[in-house]
């Protein structure tokens, strides 16, 4: 759902990554469910998507 979003949004993960101040790596590592991030990250995430959160 996360990869869906931002594909939805025509951006890279590293450009998701520069708008939430995360590294790429974490993104690619949320989005694949390998780790769950914290809320307080997760609201980074989606308001970086223009999501409130």
């Amino acid at each position: 759902m996360l990869r869906e979003a931002h594909e939805m949004q025509a951006i890279s993960a590293a450009e998701l990554a520069r708008r939430a101040d995360m590294r790429t790596a974490d993104i690619l590592e949320f989005e694949a469910a390998r780790i769950i991030p914290a809320r307080d990250q997760f609201a980074v995430y989606m308001r970086a998507l223009g999501f409130e959160a």
